[in-house]
């Protein structure tokens, strides 16, 4: 479970609007820290747009991972009205690339403070 993986590592868990509130509320009262992330298309657009300025300017490190990169290759980015859409071809996975995007995202716009561990989902 996520609590007791970020309660044994001194954690904190950030996570979208789409998990459970009740989960939410256990892992507080477990006295983990739990930041909620907005799913919305802006908010998702603005998180790729700061992963990939951080990574065009090299303000950011990640893990050399096979599955990452993969990821972080692959995505694809559509046109949605006025809105664009970054996600993985259909039969591909993006959620670790996704997972990045929201701890870039996170740090900083200033949300979270620059320090600890953070589980990301």
């Amino acid at each position: 479970e996520v609590a007791l993986f970020a309660k044994a590592r001194g954690a904190h868990i950030i996570t979208d609007s789409h998990e459970i509130a009740a989960s939410i509320q256990k892992w507080q009262s477990q006295g983990i820290d739990c930041h909620i992330l907005p799913v919305h298309s802006r908010a998702q657009m603005e998180q790729w747009s700061c992963l990939k300025t951080l990574i065009q300017s090299g303000q950011i490190e990640y893990p050399n991972d096979p599955e990452l990169l993969r990821e972080l290759t692959r995505l694809k980015v559509k046109r949605m009205g006025d809105l664009w859409k970054v996600a993985a071809e259909e039969g591909e996975y993006d959620d670790l690339a996704d997972c990045l995007a929201r701890l870039a995202w996170s740090l900083t716009v200033g949300r979270l403070e620059r320090r600890g561990k953070f589980i990301i989902g």
